[in-house]
């Protein structure tokens, strides 16, 4: 017999809501959209593409909310800021079209999405992807 864990754990994180007065954040994934567009909003159909993205789909859909950054960047750019913010020289990463790459399986193209559901929700302003990287690499050095 098989447990699917992502739906047994929402389901225990449910069970802490009874009361109305808990907010439960769940982190889960954005594959669960198809990939055909770009910023996905958390009423917008899910369609994955992928064994991981359906298997994900259950009951994490309850708890959806979109949970990024307020800039769309591509892993090229994550590559470049994380290089540059280090000091390295960012010439050296080569861009390659994600269809050229085989992953094995199929992935949406574009699994943007829109967070504003979010920021209203936890009235938060979500910092960039660079200022992340700058404000993670702080506290690494701190420590």
């Amino acid at each position: 017999m098989s447990t699917n864990v992502p739906s047994s754990i929402v389901n225990w994180l449910l069970s802490f809501t009874e009361n109305k007065e808990t907010l439960v954040i769940h982190l889960s994934t954005d594959q669960v959209y198809e990939g055909v567009k770009s910023f996905y909003k958390e009423e917008d159909e899910t369609v994955p593409v992928n064994v991981y993205g359906k298997i994900k789909k259950g009951k994490q859909m309850q708890l959806l909310l979109n949970v990024g950054g307020p800039d769309r960047v591509s892993r090229v750019q994550m590559a470049e800021a994380v290089a540059d913010i280090r000091g390295y020289n960012t010439s050296l990463i080569k861009p390659v079209s994600a269809s050229s790459v085989d992953r094995g399986v199929m992935s949406p193209a574009d699994i943007s999405m829109d967070i504003t559901k979010l920021v209203q929700t936890l009235n938060i302003c979500p910092v960039t992807f660079r200022d992340g990287v700058k404000l993670t690499l702080a506290e690494e050095a701190k420590s």
